[in-house]
């Protein structure tokens, strides 16, 4: 069965620090919302470009400019979670990183946080897990001390409850940085965000196109051979 769809292309810029008119083969496809915001503080007004859409889309996004999503079915493996879940569980995709050169190829960089860093914002013991029948298996899905993924999509229904919740356009930029806020900090706050256990991370992924981890994780690397018992390291981020 064909399906269409149709996506809007908004980028938020703030003054004339864009590269924009320099696109014009490219510029059919996008709308410009200008702004005077102050460079880290651009992500909530893409916030409010998501709030003044409402009643208008399936499902809404905010997307950092270097996360690519190359899965074709990621909105309707959404769906599948949405409609059995409930618009209070959001689904975070896992953001990775490849490189042909290894010795890693592929990195996910927003799995393991010390779960003190996101401990202020969010109750990681409630309704730790979810599982989920899909196609012949079971998906596994975990509540995440690592929410961050430079990227949310929510649906009409999740994007009432985000704005009309009191953390939407709060101030509050206490999650590492204003840009890491904007992206993760009140989405945080108002839902129980999930990601796919490990053994199924495929299940919801995005591109990390400017891949800056994977090299360091490749300098502390080892590969081991069959049978042989790799050392456990954990690194973890503290604020």
């Amino acid at each position: 069965m064909a399906r269409r769809c149709s996506v809007d292309l908004v980028i938020c810029t703030t003054g004339e620090a864009h590269l924009l008119d320099g696109l014009t083969p490219l510029q059919p496809l996008f709308r410009r919302h200008a702004t005077t915001a102050d460079p880290m503080m651009l992500g909530f007004e893409c916030h409010k470009v998501l709030r003044d859409a409402r009643g208008r889309y399936d499902y809404y996004g905010y997307v950092e400019d270097d996360v690519v999503v190359v899965d074709p079915l990621f909105f309707s493996k959404r769906r599948l979670f949405d409609g059995r879940f409930g618009p209070h569980a959001l689904l975070q995709p896992h953001r990775y990183e490849v490189s042909p050169a290894g010795p890693v190829n592929k990195l996910y960089v927003d799995y393991r946080l010390n779960p003190r860093v996101t401990a202020r914002y969010q109750d990681l013991a409630e309704e730790p897990r979810l599982d989920m029948p899909f196609l012949d298996g079971i998906v596994s899905f975990e509540r995440t001390p690592y929410p961050s993924a430079g990227c949310f999509f929510l649906n009409e229904a999740q994007l009432m409850v985000w704005t009309e919740g009191p953390h939407f356009l709060d101030g509050d930029v206490s999650y590492l940085s204003p840009l890491d806020s904007a992206v993760t900090l009140s989405v945080m706050k108002t839902f129980r965000v999930y990601k796919a256990a490990l053994d199924d991370a495929w299940f919801l992924e995005v591109l990390h196109a400017s891949p800056r981890w994977i090299s360091l994780a490749a300098q502390q690397t080892r590969l081991v051979g069959t049978g042989e018992r790799p050392a456990a390291r954990e690194e973890t981020a503290e604020m």
